[in-house]
């Protein structure tokens, strides 16, 4: 072999594209072939048939240089999914803390009985919260955190702590208590988040991080004793910042309004808005011009995300604090507070004078009958888009939440081998986002992430139906949002004063555009023709795969009812409620790997709540009894 020509020996090589370990192996046999195995085009060649659909519209280079390592990705991927057929979960501990002892004197023996049997009527505290996450995609290392929390019906509250930890260390930063009155009241951390802010002197810029909970109640928290620590509708939102060593400081105190099933929060400044056709000033003066004018280097803007209910609607809330303001806060680590049913608000218990919450600036809303909601917070300029599902129609909408405005959709219905649409008794309950070449694996930075294959993962299911129970998975290449040039705040034409008045569906609409306006109307339009700027450009086939499993399908070993997901590079892991994990390959619809019970090593069930991938090789999952992280590679 070593007298063969270079030529051969690359024919050779590609003839094994499909075998990637022998690839390696042959690597290791001469410097020669070592040397001809760094051919980045043959591991590029190795990926697309591998995953010529998942990774299809991914190019090998960019401005005529490789987009990635090939090599390193692909074997990367290779040993993922082995080590996707056999790992294991251990809980994450908590390291106790650490207290002196002293003897117990005469006379205390009592009252140590008494304080022991009063711990024993007390519940334990339950995990409740997902996991959520704030880590640097290029260093990966930052915070990660979730709550527990348990119901003290003797002292009528509710007791909470919000754990963080260092990330990847897994050290216990801190542990952040509050207690809430009466006990159905309850509380969930929805978000840990750093953001960029102009220093005091406007000379550089910082980096903050915030995190958020959420007080509220379930949706009977009287009766529904199974999910009794749910905070299902939002009351209160405490916006706190959270420093290097571990102490906080709350910012902010803000009401939600209506039956409002919040689901996720993103925090902004002008600083980390990051879209260059529009700062926020910019279309606040549309939205809420009031609210136009203010200090770039102290404003911090709060996105609150989720449906209402009775009647679901998908909604978002809008609010601004100024973080120098800190003085008189309500802050329920501070002081114990209760809800006021009369009035709706939160009091505390003390005489102790607080401010007025934070007011919401505007609320708007993105359609009916919304079954799941994704927020692109990531890349920063698509910041302003919101897709949503939906129970009852054909197609997933993609709205422009600063004004409420359906900018785009994209097909629900599935394609079969005939061409044929498939029957619609399916319903997405959970949408994630994801970019088949991670932009941190290369150091190149000014490569297009268009070119890095942006894609949204749905999981639907039709339970409602017991008797037809059925999953279905699909993909889209939503790549070509990357690339859409569309400004609603540009006059193409002048306004039509003889247009339809709108102003009770839109609040901004006597300060609208034309674009805002031509939009607008087409929403209220029963047969809607006009081509909406985030729809797939025509003859672009956005649906790349779509994989559906049926309990009544022998040959499936999946369960059919999941509770939620996440994806990492090419695996998709599934979750469900009794603990079992599921990782499956994209491209294929193939289980790659099961997990039957991630807490088997203690020999326990767990309740399965959330399943994160961070880091790049974590896979953690958020049980009512505890953390349980497991190392893929």
């Amino acid at each position: 072999m070593d007298k063969l020509p270079e030529e051969i020996l690359l024919r050779i090589f590609k003839l094994l594209v499909t075998d990637i370990e022998q690839l390696v192996i042959l690597s290791q046999v001469s410097k020669r072939l070592n040397r001809l195995l760094e051919d980045q085009k043959l591991w590029y060649t190795c990926f697309q048939t591998r995953y010529p659909i998942w990774g299809s519209r991914v190019q090998y280079t960019f401005n005529a240089n490789p987009l990635i390592d090939w090599k390193d990705f692909v074997i990367h991927l290779m040993k993922q999914q082995k080590s996707t057929r056999n790992f294991s979960f251990e809980f994450v501990k908590e390291k106790p803390t650490t207290s002196r002892k002293r003897k117990i004197m005469d006379g205390e023996q009592d009252i140590q009985l008494i304080m022991d049997h009063y711990m024993q009527d007390k519940s334990p505290f339950w995990i409740q919260d997902p996991l959520v996450v704030d880590i640097d995609p290029k260093t990966k290392t930052g915070v990660v955190a979730t709550g527990k929390h348990r119901k003290n019906m003797l002292e009528n509250r509710s007791e909470h702590k919000i754990l963080f930890w260092k990330y990847p260390s897994w050290e216990l930063i801190r542990t952040f208590e509050l207690n809430l009155s009466p006990p159905h009241l309850n509380c969930q951390i929805i978000g840990v988040q750093s953001i960029t802010i102009p220093s005091a002197d406007g000379k550089s810029i910082d980096q903050v991080r915030f995190f958020s909970l959420a007080v509220g109640v379930g949706f009977l928290p009287e009766i529904d004793h199974e999910n009794e620590d749910r905070v299902d509708i939002w009351k209160s939102l405490f916006i706190y910042r959270l420093f290097n060593d571990g102490s906080t400081q709350c910012v902010s105190h803000i009401e939600i309004a209506d039956n409002f099933l919040g689901r996720e929060i993103f925090l902004f400044s002008d600083t980390s808005w990051s879209n260059p056709d529009n700062n926020v000033k910019d279309w606040l003066k549309i939205v809420s011009p009031q609210h136009a004018t203010f200090d770039h280097r102290f404003t911090i803007f709060i996105l609150a995300i989720g449906p209402t209910y009775d009647p679901i609607i998908g909604c978002v809330q809008l609010a601004k604090f100024d973080i120098r303001t800190t003085q008189h806060i309500l802050d329920p680590s501070l002081t114990c507070v209760y809800w006021n049913s009369t009035t709706n608000r939160l009091y505390s218990k003390s005489d102790t004078f607080y401010s007025n919450p934070t007011e919401i600036i505007t609320t708007i809303k993105l359609g009916s009958e919304v079954s799941c909601m994704i927020h692109f917070k990531y890349p920063p300029y698509l910041n302003h888009l919101i897709c949503t599902g939906s129970y009852q129609d054909d197609e997933l909408s993609v709205y422009d939440w600063r004004f409420g405005i359906k900018v785009g959709t994209l097909p629900w219905k599935s394609i079969n081998s005939q061409g044929d649409e498939t029957m619609i008794d399916v319903r997405p309950w959970g949408l994630e986002s994801t970019l088949v070449l991670p932009p941190y694996w290369s150091e190149n930075e000014q490569t297009d992430l268009s070119q890095r294959g942006f894609r949204l993962i749905a999981v639907g299911d039709n339970r409602s139906d017991n008797i037809r129970d059925k999953l279905e998975i699909k993909v889209w290449d939503i790549s070509y949002l990357l690339t859409v040039n569309w400004d609603p705040l540009i006059h193409h034409s002048h306004i039509d004063l003889n247009s339809l008045d709108l102003s009770h569906r839109f609040s901004w609409w006597s300060r609208r555009t034309s674009q805002l306006e031509k939009y607008a109307i087409n929403m209220t339009l029963t047969d809607q023709t006009l081509h909406l700027p985030y729809s797939p450009p025509d003859q672009f086939k956005s649906m790349l795969l779509s994989h559906t499993f049926d309990k009544d399908d022998q040959d499936s070993i999946i369960p059919v009812k999941y509770t939620a997901y996440n994806v990492l590079y090419t695996s998709l892991f599934l979750l469900t409620e009794d603990g079992k994990v599921t990782v499956m390959d994209i491209e294929t619809g193939k289980i790659t790997g099961t997990v039957e019970n991630v807490a088997s090593g203690s020999l326990q069930q767990v309740r399965g709540i959330d399943v994160n991938v961070i880091g790049g090789r974590e896979v953690v999952v958020t049980s009512k009894e505890g953390l349980l992280r497991g190392i893929v590679y």
